[in-house]
């Protein structure tokens, strides 16, 4: 049995038991053999935790409380934050946050509902992503997809992308230089989260079992796990110049502009998180614009089609710079076809027009013409442009909603590919 720092020490502990830092056991309270207690865990006076059982980060589990036995093929899971209330028998597999009243109150999940609970999984989510970064829209959506994870009852972490990589063969080495990195990382805050997202940092205990997903532009399967999900966040390839997938990786896209059928047939995979930043980017003037803005971003190699010289470039301005400016000029320009920063000028009142790459029509930019609301593909667009822009916020909180729907429907697909 073992113990970390912190640990309240009254508490027995059976064989093989590991108990995480800053846990509180109160009088007459138990951990049996082979339990897993994670850190910050609290247990009222006479809790009996039996054996292969695990309790995730910060959850409370109320005097008297009887917790049945799990399984070591199938250990019994108690979710991060998760609720036990005082006398509740029998506890059994509980979703992350849920709050469980004594006996025989039922779960009262705050939000999730039973549909989620009964399809919780034991299994763990790795997103692997770089720093957040507020301007990056890659960025961006993996965290967020481990947040609504999380949100959605789901145990879901982040892996950062520049964290030393787990080698299995020599997992204590592996271990050792994590450890050491992720000290680094937070000392000089090299790696960062968003305050509002639900975004818990992976350890490399946590890759056992794991489902990973990449986005399209990391090569192969650098954390070596067994289950991986390719995300593709643009067409494979447009990064590197190169496809390096492993031959059993279940694929998902953004939209359907970047799925390629070669190496994913599956045309439902439409995995689509969304963050619509309305309190940033609203239409605050209403007097006379003038002169033009313009966006590179991935399209940065393109040849310049405006007069770039006497035009605002966008890249690298915080959102605060950027909705100035989105109010202030008559025209953006993107050469970036899918950056969202063209939908970000169209709500603050700019004509947003998008210069199509060779041989792109409306049709293969976005075939949902929803997509195209607000946003003109080309100078010809323009009055289709602006008849559609008062419809572009409320099908942007739609799709917001339906990221929700989106991501259910990942984990549901994922259970089928990996089993739970």
């Amino acid at each position: 049995m073992k113990s970390a720092k912190g640990c309240s020490a009254p508490t027995p502990r059976g064989a093989n038991a590991t108990i995480g830092r800053f846990f509180h056991g109160n009088i007459y309270s138990q951990v049996e053999h082979d339990c897993r207690i994670g850190d910050y865990v609290t247990f009222g006076p006479g809790v009996r935790c039996n054996g292969n059982i695990l309790i995730e980060d910060h959850a409370y589990v109320g005097s008297g409380a009887l917790i049945r036995q799990g399984s070591a093929e199938r250990p019994l899971v108690i979710g991060r934050g998760a609720v036990i209330g005082h006398g509740g028998g029998g506890a059994e597999r509980r979703a992350a946050g849920c709050h469980r009243g004594g006996q025989p109150g039922p779960p009262d999940p705050r939000g999730l509902t039973a549909s989620t609970l009964r399809r919780t999984m034991s299994r763990t989510f790795i997103i692997f992503a770089p720093s957040f970064d507020e301007n990056s829209g890659g960025v961006l959506v993996l965290h967020r997809l481990c947040d609504l994870l999380n949100r959605s009852g789901q145990r879901a972490l982040l892996w950062p992308s520049r964290h030393a990589l787990f080698n299995p063969w020599r997992p204590l080495h592996s271990w050792h230089r994590w450890r050491m990195q992720r000290r680094w990382y937070r000392k000089h805050g090299f790696y960062n989260t968003f305050a509002g997202f639900t975004t818990p940092i992976a350890t490399p205990a946590d890759l056992d079992g794991a489902i990973v997903v990449y986005p399209e532009k990391i090569d192969g399967n650098p954390l070596r796990a067994r289950h991986v999900v390719r995300w593709l966040l643009h067409k494979p390839g447009f990064h590197t110049g190169r496809v390096n997938y492993g031959r059993n990786d279940r694929y998902f896209f953004f939209q359907h502009a970047f799925n390629d059928p070669a190496l994913n047939p599956e045309s439902d995979n439409l995995l689509r998180t969304v963050f619509v930043r309305d309190d940033v980017y609203r239409q605050t003037h209403s007097g006379e614009r003038s002169g033009t803005c313009h966006i590179l971003r991935k399209g940065a190699g393109r040849v310049m089609q405006h007069d770039a010289a006497n035009s605002i470039l966008i890249d690298g301005m915080s959102h605060q710079e950027a909705a100035a400016v989105f109010n202030r000029v008559k025209t953006c320009i993107s050469y970036d076809p899918y950056t969202m920063y063209s939908q970000f000028a169209a709500l603050c009142g700019c004509d947003s027009i998008v210069l199509p790459e060779e041989g792109m029509t409306p049709e293969s930019w976005y075939p949902d013409p929803r997509d195209r609301y607000g946003v003109a593909l080309g100078w010809s667009g323009l009055e289709e442009a602006r008849r559609t822009a008062a419809l572009l916020l409320p099908h942007l909180k739609q799709q917001e909603q339906e990221a929700n729907a989106s991501v259910q429907r990942f984990v549901d697909k994922c259970e089928g590919y990996f089993g739970r």
